[in-house]
């Protein structure tokens, strides 16, 4: 039985589920190719669409935990939902009418989200989680893109 309270990864989620590591690799990779197929059709039914701008996290959970704490997976996962759905902030589109709403709309789902301490800005470029990671992705540099989008928005609402 699982408590309401209790906080799991997707990962620890399928395991539980299916019971195994290789079932949670097979589940794994299927929401990765459903999540690339959403892009890939949102950017042929929007060309101009951020999309492009997805992190590959398949949101595994091995580049966790964090030894500062950073939620790494929630971290990608609102960027991810963010450019999927077209809404997150361009700062060099600050004159658009509509750039302070997706502004604080995706401050808003940030800061839901993700814990003050968890947050991105407290990545200090260790880079422990990115030989860890079965996607290669560097992790850092993702952090500080995410942090600068967070910071500027901030700024400019």
């Amino acid at each position: 039985m699982v408590l309401q309270d209790e906080k799991m990864n997707r990962r620890e989620a399928i395991e539980r589920l299916l019971g195994g590591s290789v079932a949670t690799l097979l589940i794994a990779g299927g929401l990765t190719a459903c999540r690339q197929r959403k892009s890939s059709d949102a950017l042929q039914a929007n060309p101009v669409t951020q999309a492009a701008l997805h992190i590959p996290c398949i949101a595994c959970g091995d580049c966790m935990p964090c030894p500062y704490g950073v939620d790494i997976v929630g971290c990608f996962d609102v960027w991810n939902d963010a450019a999927d759905n077209n809404e997150l902030p361009d700062p060099k589109k600050a004159a658009s009418p509509h750039y302070a709403a997706l502004t604080r709309s995706f401050l808003a789902d940030y800061h839901n989200r993700i814990p003050l301490l968890a947050r991105a800005g407290h990545c200090i470029n260790c880079h422990r989680c990115e030989p860890l990671c079965p996607q290669h992705i560097q992790i850092p540099v993702f952090l500080r893109q995410m942090e600068w989008v967070e910071q500027n928005a901030e700024n400019r609402t």
